[in-house]
């Protein structure tokens, strides 16, 4: 997965598995990141990391895990995410990195 796949996707609804039910989480913003200075050597660094931010309903907490996540034209991809905040009336936010 890479940047670009996820930059079409931003405002559009992916919808997640969580105790039996469906939960949405609307893709916010996907934000380059930079490269991890002296981590040259790591094996499967990306070139180009970048972070997604999702929300989604305030009333429905996902505790930090990797989810199936699927989105209209896009199917079934295993992504971690993490509570990032959550703001009054706008919803629980959530990010995944990619490095």
């Amino acid at each position: 997965m890479e940047k670009k796949d996820f930059e079409e996707k931003i405002g559009k609804a992916f919808s997640v598995s969580f105790e039996g039910d469906i939960v949405k989480l609307t893709l916010e913003k996907v934000e380059p990141l930079k490269r991890v200075k002296g981590a040259e050597h790591v094996k499967n660094l990306r070139q180009d990391p970048f972070s997604l931010v999702f929300v989604g309903p305030e009333d429905i907490y996902l505790p930090d895990n990797t989810y199936t996540m699927s989105a209209e034209g896009w199917e079934d991809k295993q992504i971690f995410i993490s509570a990032l905040k959550q703001e009054n009336d706008a919803g629980l936010f959530y990010d995944a990195l990619f490095t």
